[in-house]
Formats: structure tokens, C-alpha cells, sequence
């Protein structure tokens, strides 16, 4: 059994009551006809981005296990040791940088 589901507009004419078809909606999937049915009949939607706010996001799954591991391995004090140490090294690449301009 074929269904249409049909945009129309009605209007006056001479007297005379017409109907004009806006759009051809039977292609659309059932859930967008009754999307378009319902807004028509004045309710209001929200996209999903729109319905909510974020306010604040925490760690799970790999993020969580990588920055356990960075935290168990006091991987900041390493890094920062790690610098240290290299700049001395650094400072003549940086000077030579420096001469050639």
C-alpha cells in the first residue's frame, strides 16, 4: 500500500477554497514527516549541541590509563630534570641561530 504525505497550503480564491501542494514529503523517512508534522503545529525543537552545555569534561578510558601512568611515573619532575640538563646544550644552536640573521 503506497502512502503520501503531501506539503499543502490552502487559500481563497474568488470565493472559492484552493489548495496548491508545496512539497512531495513521502520520500522522507516516517520520522522526518512526523518531525515536520509536529514543528508545524508549533512545537519547537533543540539540536543536540544546543540542548546541552558542557561543563567540564573528565578523563576515561586510554586518556585516563595514560595519565595515571604519567602521574604514577612523576613523568613531570622527569621532564623537567630532562630540560634541565639540556640547556646548556641548546643555547649554542641558539646562538648560532642568532649570528646569521
Amino acid at each position: 500500500m503506497y502512502e503520501a504525505h503531501l506539503l499543502r497550503r490552502t487559500y481563497r480564491e474568488g470565493g472559492k477554497v484552493r489548495n496548491e501542494t508545496v512539497a512531495n514529503l513521502s520520500r522522507l523517512p516516517r520520522e522526518t514527516i512526523e518531525l515536520v508534522r509536529r514543528s508545524l503545529r508549533g512545537e519547537q525543537f533543540l539540536s543536540a549541541a544546543d540542548a546541552f552545555e558542557l561543563e567540564r569534561s573528565l578523563p576515561h578510558g586510554h586518556v585516563a590509563a595514560v595519565l595515571a601512568l604519567a602521574r604514577r611515573l612523576e613523568l613531570s619532575r622527569l621532564l623537567d630534570r630532562l630540560e634541565a640538563r639540556l640547556r646548556p646544550a641548546a643555547r649554542p644552536v641558539d646562538a648560532g641561530r642568532g649570528a646569521g640573521r
